[in-house]
């Protein structure tokens, strides 16, 4: 007997073929459009993130900036202070009478100042309050290596200088600054007097800015300053936590004394004028936004928010226009293009 023959079947055309895929048309379609619907959703929400991200470093842009300004404007005001006292002095030909009473009257009204000083040739002679600053009393500024730097440079140019912050001789941490006074300056240059000195102590200096609030929001922050000699960071206040991936502002003063340039120019029809300072400038996002009516780039600070406006309204009702640039080296320059006195002015619009 012979063995029995291969057993066959019958198939159909293209079945084998068809058998060897892994997954049939449907079940293909249903991968491909899950697979899309995740790298959708997945687009979807990385943009989302960062459109999130975007405007939260936007918002601590903001309150950084509030917060800087807040503490530059603070610290200026009570700076003035030193102007007060170098005006009494030039009229009294270097003494100020009863200045115990005289400059415990004027600090009622720099909140922010610990104390006054007078330092004739560079030392300290008077102090108020004197209760606590002892120690100041008899401190050459000229001569001490570890802090004349500051003061040889305000006596050298003339101008008011911010030194520190440093820990100080009666104690605590704080800066000061130090106005030097010339008398007889209807003459010339004048003669050096000595110094009209406001000493600004910390953390009350600090206290405008609210910086205990940025915590309770979710903030983390630092204040600090780079040191004149070493370059060294110096940490002035900060939050229990450090700030991660922070968002940086830069204000106050600098060893360069404050200047300001008006310059003008005639270009064609029109003519150009410049009011430009060194100071920490206005940086690019808020250039257009502070000639908005009542916008201001600190909430907290005094004004009104309508000078720019008003100069940018005069200035388009005339024929021209007002913007902000940066100036060469950092500071800010306000530009005003208005027509040419000679030139016929815009034609009013009409009325119906």
């Amino acid at each position: 007997m012979t063995p029995p023959g291969p057993i066959c079947s019958p198939r159909r055309p293209g079945s084998e073929k068809a058998g060897g895929k892994l997954l049939s048309r449907p079940e293909h379609m249903a991968v491909l459009v899950f697979v899309s619907s995740v790298v959708l959703a997945t687009g979807l929400i990385w943009r989302l993130e960062s459109y999130r991200l975007h405007q939260a470093r936007h918002q601590a842009a903001i309150l950084a900036n509030e917060r800087a300004y807040t503490i530059q404007t603070s610290i200026d005001h009570v700076l003035s202070a030193t102007y007060a006292l170098a005006a009494m002095l030039q009229q009294g030909k270097g003494v100020i009478p009863d200045f115990e009473r005289t400059a415990g009257w004027l600090l009622r009204f720099y909140p922010g100042a610990a104390a006054l000083q007078l330092a004739p040739g560079g030392v300290i002679r008077q102090v108020v309050p004197l209760a606590g600053n002892e120690q100041a009393i008899g401190h050459d500024l000229l001569h001490d290596p570890e802090r004349d730097k500051e003061a040889l440079l305000a006596r050298d140019s003339g101008q008011l200088m911010l030194a520190g912050p440093f820990d100080l001789r009666q104690g605590g941490r704080g800066m000061v600054g130090r106005l030097p006074v010339f008398l007889d300056q209807e003459q010339g240059q004048g003669t050096f007097w000595g110094f009209a000195i406001v000493l600004i102590t910390f953390p009350a200096a600090l206290a405008p800015a609210q910086l205990h609030e940025l915590p309770e929001r979710g903030y983390a922050y630092e204040l600090s300053r780079r040191h004149p000699d070493s370059g060294d960071k110096q940490v002035i206040s900060a939050s229990t936590i450090a700030p991660f991936d922070p968002v940086n502002r830069k204000h106050g003063r600098s060893e360069r004394p404050l200047r300001i340039d008006i310059s003008g120019e005639r270009l064609g029809k029109s003519v150009r004028y410049a009011i430009s300072d060194n100071g920490p400038g206005v940086e690019e996002e808020y250039r257009r936004r502070v000639f908005r009516i009542f916008e201001r780039l600190s909430s907290s600070s005094a004004g009104t928010g309508v000078g720019l406006a008003i100069l940018r309204r005069i200035s388009e009702s005339a024929g021209g226009h007002a913007w902000l640039e940066e100036t060469p080296g950092g500071g800010c320059r306000l530009v005003l293009e208005l027509p040419a006195g000679d030139q016929p002015p815009p034609p009013a619009d009409s009325a119906v």
